[in-house]
Formats: structure tokens, C-alpha cells, sequence
């Protein structure tokens, strides 16, 4: 860790976290705040090797990419762009279905609740998968590629592809 308070910068290098299942590499990270130590500007560029995601035990994914986190100036909302390439994955639930997206989504806008809707992290995320996804619910039993991009916000994801 680098600290100029002279620059008031703030920079990480070369940070991995090593999880459970799967690491995050971080090369360089950057904060720089203004006079009064406001952030006003972050770049996080962050790569996702062999990581594990479950989610209420509908959804298993082994992914990989690329993960930015970045602020260009004081008064922008955060912004959040990646590039994730699913390795493996199962659903068990049925993703298309209202009640899931409606139990995926609240538990996601839980976290960010205070935001203002204006505030909230935009978000510019490609997920597509190596290998076929399986899907093996109550009443389907199927592969299928996935290439999906999620926009908006946080607050107000938007979905699209298939």
C-alpha cells in the first residue's frame, strides 16, 4: 500500500485474495480524494480466476474474467464493468420465471438500499458461458448457452439476451 498525502492518493499493488474456491488478482489500485477527502476518483481493474458462486441453491457457477470498478469523477455514480466467462454451472430454478427475478433482484438492492436511485453503481456486465449451462429443473432437463448483459443500475438492473 502507497499512501501520498501530498497527491492524497491512495494505491494497492499487486493485492490477490485467495477465496475459498478461486482468486481475485488486483495489479494496481488507485484512490485519489479531493482537499476535503472526498473520493473523487477510483480504478480497481481486478481479474476473477476459478471462482464459486451459490446462490439460495438455484443457481452453481465456476467463473472466470475481468472485473473493473471505477469512479472517473466526483460527482458520477460508480461504475462497475466485467467481462465474466461462466466455466462451469447448473440451474436449478427457473431463472426466467418472475418470483426468481424478484427474489434475485430484492436481495441484490438490499444491499444497496440507501443509494439514491441516481447514485447507484452503473453497471456494463457480459456474462456468456465456455460450456453448455444445465439446467434441470421440476419440469425441464436441458443445455444452453448463455450470453447475457446486464446495464442499468444497481438499483434498477437491466437484463437482456438469452
Amino acid at each position: 500500500m502507497l499512501f501520498r498525502s501530498y497527491q492524497k492518493t491512495l494505491m494497492f499493488k499487486d493485492v490477490k485474495a485467495e477465496l475459498h474456491e478461486g482468486k481475485i488478482v488486483c495489479s494496481q489500485a488507485k484512490f485519489f480524494f479531493d482537499s476535503m477527502g472526498k473520493c473523487h476518483y477510483v480504478h480497481i481493474p481486478c481479474l476473477l480466476h476459478n471462482m464459486l458462486v451459490s446462490w439460495d441453491k438455484g443457481i452453481f457457477m465456476l467463473f472466470s474474467g475481468d472485473l473493473l470498478v471505477h469512479k472517473p469523477r466526483l460527482r458520477e455514480p460508480m461504475h462497475i464493468d466485467a467481462q465474466i466467462m461462466v466455466e462451469k454451472s447448473q440451474l436449478k430454478d427457473n431463472i426466467l420465471s418472475s418470483e426468481f427475478q424478484k427474489n434475485l433482484f430484492s436481495k441484490v438492492l438490499q444491499f444497496d438500499d440507501k443509494a439514491e436511485v441516481e447514485n447507484s453503481p452503473l453497471l456494463d456486465i457480459s456474462i456468456f458461458t465456455k460450456e453448455l449451462l444445465r439446467v434441470k429443473t421440476s419440469f425441464l432437463s436441458a443445455h444452453a448457452n448463455l450470453d447475457v448483459l446486464l446495464k442499468g443500475t444497481v438499483k434498477k438492473p437491466e437484463l437482456s439476451g438469452l
